[in-house]
């Protein structure tokens, strides 16, 4: 399997923090927001409120509002394995699909090595303490341990040196105010509702916690409709409405994706407590 077995324990991710339901989480028809702690189960986790069902493979828990619309797409890539003949590899993914995809995509961040964004990047994380979030963490390139990585691409997650939570950043599986640390590297502009996602980190962050943003602004009509596009000063207006204060930045960040192909990206920074 692509994974290596996890510590995470299904019910608690971090610190005694569970798990919670993403398909009945909400404000209730009575105005009160409710979240139901997800149990032990016979696939891994279940909603004892609602019934669903969330597997566990390798210690980390898939946890969607719709597990079975992500697993037919993604199935291939929890059920892929290293290890074969590289010709054989090479011929099976030869036709694309999603483990061609995200193997691509980890490639990529394995060849593109350090520079000035990811010294930045290192510096600020250095700094938190805690229980720490990370949301859309990917492969975990700055190699810092001891957070709980969050992203819906297997593959990647398989290398993240933390713990692991296969969710949407969107809809987190996780209680408010829990997180003394939250931050996102290069997601911003990578998911279908950037405001949704600056709402979700100022609702997981504890009172007095810190926020670590980065983003190039590189966004993809395909990804994000070009009406929830947002430039640096929308957020930092959100940032300030919200009580934060901090420090920004701006440094190079080169990706790599072939030998002779990189893309070049300004790539924002900020760091901000409340």
């Amino acid at each position: 399997m692509l994974h290596r077995g996890g510590s995470m324990r299904a019910e608690s991710p971090v610190d005694g923090i569970s798990l919670v339901c993403p398909v009945c989480r909400g404000v209730g028809p009575d105005g009160v927001f409710r979240a139901a702690p997800l149990g032990p189960a016979g696939a891994g986790l279940g909603c004892p409120a609602c019934g669903a069902a969330f597997p566990v493979v390798d210690g980390v828990p898939i946890v969607l509002r719709d597990t079975d619309a992500w697993l037919r797409d993604e199935l291939p890539t929890v059920l892929a394995r290293e290890g074969l003949p590289a010709e054989v590899e090479a011929r099976l993914l030869r036709g694309g699909g999603p483990v061609a995809r995200s193997r691509a995509r980890r490639a990529a961040y394995r060849a593109s090595g350090d520079g000035p964004f990811q010294d930045a990047a290192r510096a600020a994380l250095a700094g938190l303490s805690g229980r720490v979030l990370e949301l859309g963490c990917g492969t975990g390139w700055h190699g810092v341990p001891g957070f709980l990585g969050v992203d819906l691409d297997w593959i990647l997650l398989g290398d993240y040196p933390g713990r692991r939570l296969l969710a949407d950043a969107l809809e987190p599986p996780l209680p408010g105010a829990a997180f003394d640390a939250v931050v996102a590297l290069n997601l911003l502009d990578s998911c279908r509702d950037p405001a949704l996602l600056l709402q979700q980190m100022d609702a997981l962050l504890a009172p007095g916690g810190v926020l670590v943003l980065a983003s190039p602004f590189a966004w993809d009509a395909a990804i994000t409709p070009p009406a929830a596009w947002l430039d640096a000063a929308s957020v930092q207006d959100f940032l300030a409405s919200r009580g934060y204060s901090g420090r920004v930045s701006e440094h190079d960040w080169v990706l790599r994706h072939g030998p002779r192909t990189r893309t070049h990206l300004a790539t924002w920074l900020c760091v901000a407590q409340r």
